[in-house]
């Protein structure tokens, strides 16, 4: 006798059936992860806020579930205020966001950066630093080593001309676009001299090209002797110019817009500037 498997017939969901189907299954997927978006929402409002605390949703006040630890971020320091936020969301891994405190870290008022900032010894000259001809446009690379909200510039002229203006800057060491202009300073007079930038502008760390012009020969800003000339800047210049001058030049003292191409020109001596929070 044979026996024989009796056949299985196969059924078909109809449409309705199966959109209804997957849509429990979507539904039992969302349950068990809880929705981001107020979690999203909160890290926002504590970046513009400033306003450290984060809330997980459904919550009224901040619990053991919002962990908190200042970490590198990608490629850049953190500020001191920055706040990698751990929270976990359902079974799921934790999300992760960056609560940056508002007038606190880098843009606690009074911080600076004095440049140039090289790694060679430094002292204080005593013949101030003046260019070779009125209005060229000369460069120090430089690491700006940390996040700053930059809101005012200050020189001192040592030497004075009656006519003369000068000038300092920042621009990307990619490119070299101007991304701080002081503006220009009057070498009328001697002394400190200090300028208001329009509107504050944050210079992340990084290599920067450290920019500085004076209109004529007489006028000499207040400097530090970097190294000892020419017979450090051979290393210095090799591969990638670190100091030099850039093919584009200055207009009564007004920084160009660009650099243009830096050539390998030996600076001994480098103006002071403190570019200030």
């Amino acid at each position: 006798m044979s026996s024989k498997t009796p056949d299985k017939k196969l059924r078909f969901a109809n449409p309705k059936e199966f959109i209804e189907s997957l849509a429990r299954v979507q539904k039992r997927e969302t349950d068990k992860t809880r929705n981001d978006e107020p979690f999203k929402a909160s890290i926002a409002s504590g970046y513009t806020g400033g306003d450290p605390t984060v809330l997980l949703p459904g919550e009224s006040a901040a619990s053991a579930d919002t962990k908190r630890s200042v970490v590198s971020i990608g490629w850049t320091l953190p500020r001191a205020s920055d706040e990698i936020v751990i929270a976990p969301i359902g079974n799921d891994m934790a999300i992760s966001g960056v609560v940056k405190t508002l007038g606190s870290g880098s843009r606690t008022t009074g911080a600076y950066h004095l440049l140039p900032n090289f790694h060679a010894p430094e002292a204080a000259s005593g013949t101030g630093y003046g260019p070779g001809s009125a209005n060229i446009v000369q460069v120090a690379r430089v690491l700006w080593p940390a996040p700053l909200l930059v809101a005012s510039v200050h020189i001192e002229v040592q030497t004075t001309s009656a006519a003369a203006l000068a000038s300092v800057g920042i621009y990307s060491a990619e490119g070299g676009n101007l991304l701080i202009d002081s503006g220009t300073f009057s070498c009328t007079t001697g002394g400190v001299k200090s300028n208001t930038l329009g509107a504050p502008v944050e210079i992340l760390p990084g290599w920067v090209y450290y920019a500085f012009t004076v209109s004529d020969t007489t006028a000499k800003m207040r400097a530090v002797a970097s190294g000892t000339g020419a017979a450090i800047q051979a290393v210095l210049n090799a591969g990638t110019i670190q100091r030099g001058q850039a093919v584009n030049t200055a207009t009564a003292g007004v920084l160009p817009a660009t650099l243009g191409a830096i050539s390998d020109v030996t600076l001994s001596i480098l103006p002071l500037a403190k570019f200030q929070s």
